[in-house]
């Protein structure tokens, strides 16, 4: 069987916290390394939602009483309608709180495990994948204008065309405002472009490291 290089290094050196990308924790525990994604202000957005639900929720009551009380049937349409709006609330509220990408590496067993939001699980052994592929994107935001994004895949090698890759991580760029002026208009996306390759491009190496596969880089194209 093949050793990996990681059977003969010091893993201390390669689970260090990563420096583009303070949101992704990772650890070492036994020859398992994990890559946790972690939401900073996740409980800051549910309390901003929460309120909206119990509100939603109140007024359901009290117009329900009303239409008892009063025997009017044209208060089950408003009736529906604040459900349906308390049903979309809770939703995203449960999205929010449950939300959860974890990768684990088992260097043991060989073995990619990919987890989320609680749901979905994906396994793979390592020589079921063909290689790790970050990809740039330009995304056209709905307000307007554009934002640079990698989005971090996992290639395997059976059924390639039928079966799309396995979307790991999403990085952002992140620019500071310092950053921003001084690049000006002109030299702002391609600043931004730089910044997100970056983040990407640490985890992705470190990746490789760990498991002996290839990575590869797809420049970015547009997505719409």
């Amino acid at each position: 069987m093949k050793e990996t290089k990681t059977t003969m290094m010091n893993l201390s050196e390669y689970t260090k916290n990563f420096v583009h990308s303070p949101d992704l924790k990772i650890s070492n525990d036994a020859q398992t390394v994990t890559i946790r994604k972690v939401y900073k202000r996740r409980w800051l957005y549910a309390a901003s939602i929460f309120p909206m639900l119990l509100l939603s929720l109140f007024f359901v009551g009290m117009i329900s009483i009303m239409a008892i009380q009063e025997g009017k049937p044209k208060y089950i349409v408003s009736i529906l309608l604040l459900l349906a709006v308390t049903l979309y609330i809770f939703n995203r509220l449960r999205k929010m709180l449950l939300n959860q990408e974890m990768l684990i590496i088992n260097l043991k067993e060989k073995t990619i495990t990919f987890q989320k939001n609680r749901k979905h699980r994906y396994h793979y052994y390592f020589d079921e994948v063909k290689q790790w592929l970050l990809a740039g994107k330009i995304h056209h935001q709905y307000r307007g204008g554009k934002a640079a994004f990698t989005h971090l895949y996992l290639e395997v090698k059976k059924n390639p065309v039928q079966n799309k890759p396995l979307e790991i991580f999403l990085f952002t760029s992140t620019l500071s405002v310092q950053a921003t002026l001084k690049a000006g208009i002109n030299n702002y996306m391609n600043l931004m472009k730089k910044n997100a390759k970056e983040k990407g491009q640490e985890v992705t190496e470190r990746l490789q490291v760990l498991t002996d596969i290839p990575w590869r880089w797809q420049d970015y194209k547009n997505q719409y």
